[in-house]
Parts: C-alpha cells; structure tokens; sequence
C-alpha cells in the first residue's frame, strides 16, 4: 500500500544536517551498536534518524534488546511503530539505504565493502533524490 502522508522536510532536513555533522560514527548491520570496548557508539544511517526523531520527541526510544536485535535492520526500522510511515518516507526507500549503508554482498554473503556509501554519500542521495523537488 502507497505511503500517503506528507514528508516530513524538516525531518528530512535534520537528518541529513546529522549524517554530515561527523557527530554519528558509522556502523553496519544494525541501528545502532554501544558495546564494551567501542569508544564510540556506530550507526546505520537509518538509526541516525531514529537517534533525531527521539531526539524530537517523535518516536520513543527502543529497548536496547530491540537496537540489538539480530534481524534485518529493514524489519526493525519497520517495526518501529509505522514511524517510517508517520514521516512520509517512500516505501521500500529503507531498503535502498541500508543496502547503501552497508553494502553489497558477494555470492557467499561476505560483504564487499567497496559497495558500501559514506553518510556524507548518503546524505547527498536523500537530499536529491527524497527531498527532490520539494519545495519549502
């Protein structure tokens, strides 16, 4: 079923400000990863974007058991409450950005790192390609 709601540009907005800040460092497979003997927390650009929304007030921040789940990350964004849906973000686009998060896979399923895009990249592709053509 099509998403009908408006995109929220604002959100939008923020999240690519975020992406670009360097205040993110970036991670793969999951949301977000804070474990022991990580300096620094490592996020998806998906998680990213959880991280402003609780930020706003606008989704509630998941269990830690969720953030750490072993699922897809496309099934855990998308079950977070039809957040996704609530933002006006395209259907099926999480899928495009976590495989540009975190990359292609070989025929073995090892990833090919050279695949994977930078949040900076990232960043570059919602900006044109989600808020194109939107007008403030």
């Amino acid at each position: 079923m099509p998403n009908l709601l408006p995109l929220d540009k604002q959100l939008m907005k923020d999240w690519i400000a975020a992406l670009r800040s360097g205040k993110y460092k970036q991670g793969y497979h999951q949301l977000h990863i804070s474990f022991a003997g990580i300096p620094q927390d490592e996020f998806c650009c998906l998680g990213v974007l959880c991280e402003i929304a609780v930020e706003k007030k606008m989704l509630i921040r998941p269990s830690i058991e969720h953030y750490r789940d072993e699922t897809t990350q496309e099934n855990l964004f998308t079950d977070l409450a039809g957040f996704k849906e609530r933002i006006g973000l395209p259907d099926g686009i999480e899928e495009y950005l976590v495989r540009l998060n975190d990359g292609q896979r070989d025929h073995s399923g090892h990833d090919i790192e050279a695949t994977r895009k930078t949040f900076n990249e990232i960043a570059d592709y919602i900006e044109k390609e989600i808020l194109r053509g939107e007008n403030d």
